[in-house]
């Protein structure tokens, strides 16, 4: 596994009409094609968004 994230683990959620992103992880890639994540926290709704690191 390389060190530095394929992606950014973020979730959003919206406050008063305005979208509030928020980081909760890393994820990796594997040989295989599927990814793997690591959460530093759950999101508050169901949905988690990966975001393309600009190495990854």
């Amino acid at each position: 596994m390389n060190n530095k994230p394929d992606y950014i683990v973020k979730t959003v959620k919206n406050i008063e009409g305005k979208n509030k992103w928020t980081d909760i992880g890393v994820a990796y890639t594997n040989q295989g094609g599927s990814v793997t994540a690591y959460l530093s926290a759950l999101p508050l709704n169901d949905k988690i968004i990966l975001i393309p690191t600009k190495s990854g």
